[in-house]
């Protein structure tokens, strides 16, 4: 059942993801280097705390 799960899952986001880039262009592109897909990376976020 979770393959199916995380098949659902992924799948859409791929789609979103390729119709972003196709309006935000280069803005988009350069979110998507600096952004995690789908788990957020926590060392950046302990840097971050004062």
């Amino acid at each position: 059942m979770f393959p199916l799960l995380v098949t659902m899952y992924v799948l859409p986001a791929h789609r979103e993801e390729r119709d972003a880039l196709a309006e935000y262009g280069e803005q988009y592109r350069r979110y998507k280097a600096e952004t995690p897909v789908f788990f957020p990376r926590l060392g950046s976020a302990v840097q971050s705390l004062p």
